[in-house]
């Protein structure tokens, strides 16, 4: 799932939920605002939780047929 996240905004999201870095580290490593950090993890987050729905509904449904 996180395989399919665009690459910056992979490289975000493990820098600060994986490697537990604050947004401004994570901005100057990747030469950006902390603003843009900050969007960047909540699109991930977005993604993944839109991902994670889909394959809840999918067990599901396969757990009960």
């Amino acid at each position: 799932m996180i395989g399919h996240l665009p690459p910056q905004c992979r490289r975000a999201y493990l820098l600060k939920r994986v490697e537990g870095k604050k947004y401004d580290e994570i901005a100057q490593e990747l030469k950006i605002s902390a603003k843009a950090v900050e969007a960047l993890v909540s699109r991930a987050l977005t993604r993944l939780r839109k991902e994670l729905a889909t394959h809840w509904v999918l067990f599901i449904c396969l757990l009960f047929n």
